[in-house]
């Protein structure tokens, strides 16, 4: 399924969406959010870049997932994770919620784009059956 082009546009730009989040804000430049999040969870300041660096480097692997592995399974943990992260922002650091750029509108379209290829992905299965 993943050689469709809606299908492979949709996993092209969560690629890119999860590899932008993961080296800007986290491996080429430590936003202050980004530490913030660890610290109030508990960590040591450099416990805090170390763990800020780690999640860089996995949501650049995630973004990869898209462009290489993608399924259905993929982009339901997709959806998961996302409504996680942005849990976990809602209650850590809620004033981001009302900033220009912030984590509801990024999380809610990227959950949107997954949605879409598990629900057009469906109806590709369904269409062939016929």
């Amino acid at each position: 399924m993943h050689n469709d082009p809606i299908c492979k546009t949709i996993n092209r730009l969560l690629a890119f969406f999860w590899c932008y989040q993961g080296m800007v804000p986290k491996l080429i430049w430590q936003h202050p959010d980004e530490l913030k999040i660890w610290q109030v969870l508990g960590f040591s300041e450099v416990w805090a870049l170390r763990a800020v660096y780690a999640s860089g480097v996995a949501e650049v692997i995630f973004g990869l997932l898209f462009l290489f592995y993608a399924s259905k399974v993929l982009h339901y943990f997709n959806l998961l994770g996302l409504l996680f992260l942005l849990l976990l922002v809602m209650l850590l650091l809620p004033s981001t919620l009302v900033q220009a750029f912030n984590p509801v509108i990024m999380n809610l379209a990227m959950m949107g784009l997954s949605w879409v290829y598990v629900r057009y992905v469906a109806s590709l299965r369904h269409s062939q059956k016929r």
